[in-house]
């Protein structure tokens, strides 16, 4: 029976409410081996703006907070006897549209996590989502940027990179691991060309990767995206929308 997933637009809009009081907040997406960790290192380690990892939340801490019934997305994957090998049984529709339902978990429990107080201090967050419309819905485009890379250079990435290779053995543990490692390639070339086609049709600027680019060189690609000079710290975004008309 085909899996349901679908995203929760009341909860979306409470907590676009909710991160509208922080004011400082800036977003590097991008799909997989597209370099955003390592860009988001450089820009905190060259400006001083705190950086948070949000892969590093969904996956850890939010762990204990998915509930069925604020985030059933989140729930019945994380929740599911092997996570990986039931997110590969899904179609790519399927795949697709639990994420999207996910997006709107994760940042649910993201404001919960900021909390309720208005702040303007300075945080770039490091990816996290898979679906630019759903932050684009209530975070200003101007406030993101997506990195984005070649098929070729991110399959190369994950078929040789010793970071990767973890990843790589656990897909490849599950029941069928060669076609189940076939599959999460297909799925993860679909999710980057999902990322990128949103975030054009959303107004949030893309930095493509080269393959010989230095992190140097993209983080300030990026750095100017988002209007900042990447050597003092000024400020990336005016938060005041009439600015922005």
């Amino acid at each position: 029976m085909p899996e349901s997933f679908q995203l929760n637009e009341a909860l979306l809009t409470e907590t676009g409410q909710r991160l509208a009081r922080q004011e400082g907040l800036f977003w590097i997406l991008g799909g997989s081996c597209t370099g955003k960790s390592a860009v988001s290192r450089w820009i905190s380690e060259s400006t001083g703006m705190e950086t948070l990892d949000m892969d590093g939340l969904i996956y850890g801490r939010f762990m204990a907070s998915y509930t069925a019934e604020r985030h059933p997305a989140a729930s019945r994957w994380f929740r599911a006897k092997n996570p990986l090998e039931w997110a590969l049984s899904l179609s790519w529709d399927e795949f697709n549209a639990l994420n999207r339902a996910a997006d709107a978990e994760y940042l649910d429990l993201l404001a919960r996590d900021l909390g309720g107080q208005r702040s303007s201090e300075e945080l770039l967050i490091d990816g996290g989502f898979s679906h630019p419309s759903v932050l684009a819905s209530i975070i200003p485009a101007s406030r993101i940027v997506t990195l984005a890379a070649g098929d070729e250079i991110r399959f190369s990435i994950w078929e040789t990179d010793p970071e990767r290779a973890p990843m790589k053995q656990s897909v490849q543990s599950v029941p069928d691991g060669q076609a189940m490692w076939q599959k999460f390639l297909y799925f993860d070339e679909m999710m980057n060309g999902t990322i990128v086609a949103e975030s054009k049709a959303a107004g949030i600027p893309v930095v493509r990767r080269g393959e010989a680019e230095s992190v140097e060189r993209v983080a300030r690609s990026v750095l100017a995206a988002l209007g900042a000079d990447g050597e003092t710290r000024q400020p990336a975004f005016d938060s005041n929308p009439a600015s922005r008309s």
